[in-house]
């Protein structure tokens, strides 16, 4: 979700009230430092159910791991900068699935790319305020997406009908791109700054960071799980994650939710009502993927990927 270079923006929390907040990385450093979690998988109860697989290195603040089966890799998205700033320095990486690096440098000259889906041979990145389309093939640049009101687009997710729904953490709003048509889909002032997305059936998940952002990303409240129907209506919070964690990734895990605390790095797994705690890797846990059993956890601070069973 966050970069640890220098960002300065705005962040509404209302129509009306606008906070200013910067982030440097001197301030990310000793948060991760002061959580104490600073290997790369640091299993901190004895009921954990996280067994590391493999660790992947090189990256550049690894955002988003995006599991492509049809093609037997990994997409990693890498921020490499300023996570709010248009600098070009940005790019995608294709990982194997046994975490040996085929291409460091995939795709480049994004800015600050996050959350990726695939539909139909397409691959859709959120680049702050913009959805980039490429040819999930060759890489091949295929058309961009933007909305005046977009202000930092973050997770990605498509439907069975090939939507794509876009979270804006700072502008409190969730895009759908239908056909030519990316507009505005959803805002609700119950869930402050979306972040994690991952459409289940007939319903949309929405993962919301907290209440009371500071300037180090931690909240006064802390977020949790909503779902809300793909035809509209009020989105509703998923029973025992209310105040869980600063919510980052949202993935399917066999026939669980899994999400995670970007803040504390905390990984957690829901089913009708019921939460566990898996563990809790390293802090700057940013939006995780999964696949069969196994889990893709990019580590921000650490420049590294890894794959947890």
């Amino acid at each position: 979700m966050i970069g640890i270079s220098s960002i300065t923006y705005c962040i509404f929390q209302d129509i009306t009230h606008v906070l200013e907040i910067s982030m440097f990385q001197s301030t990310l450093r000793p948060l991760a430092l002061s959580l104490t979690v600073l290997t790369v998988l640091s299993v901190t109860s004895p009921a954990s159910a996280l067994e590391t697989l493999w660790t992947a290195e090189g990256f550049a603040q690894p955002e988003s791991v995006l599991p492509d089966p049809d093609r037997n890799r990994l997409i990693v998205s890498n921020i490499d900068g300023d996570a709010a700033t248009a600098d070009g320095k940005g790019f995608l990486s294709l990982l194997s699935m046994d975490g040996s690096i085929q291409t460091l440098h995939w795709i480049d000259g994004l800015d600050a790319p996050k959350g990726m889906a695939l539909v139909d041979g397409r691959l859709y990145v959120s680049d702050l305020t913009h959805l980039k389309v490429f040819d999930a093939t060759t890489g091949a640049k295929l058309t961009t997406f933007t909305h005046p009101d977009a202000q930092f687009l973050n997770d990605v997710t498509a439907d069975a009908e090939g939507r794509v729904y876009v979270s804006d953490m700072l502008g409190g709003t969730i895009f759908r791109l239908e056909g030519d048509h990316f507009l505005p889909w959803l805002s609700d002032k119950r869930i402050p700054y979306p972040n994690g997305l991952l459409v289940e059936g007939d319903s949309l998940v929405i993962g919301s960071w907290g209440v009371g952002l500071r300037k180090d990303f931690t909240t006064d409240r802390l977020g949790g799980l909503f779902r809300v129907s793909l035809a509209g209506g009020s989105p509703s919070p998923l029973s025992e994650t209310e105040q869980t964690a600063n919510v980052d990734g949202i993935a399917h895990l066999k026939d669980h939710l899994v999400f995670n605390d970007w803040v504390t790095g905390e990984i957690f797994t829901w089913k009708d009502g019921h939460l566990i705690s898996l563990g809790t890797a390293a802090p700057g846990l940013a939006d995780i993927g999964a696949m069969g059993d196994q889990l893709f956890l990019p580590h921000m601070f650490e420049g590294t990927v890894s794959a947890v069973r």
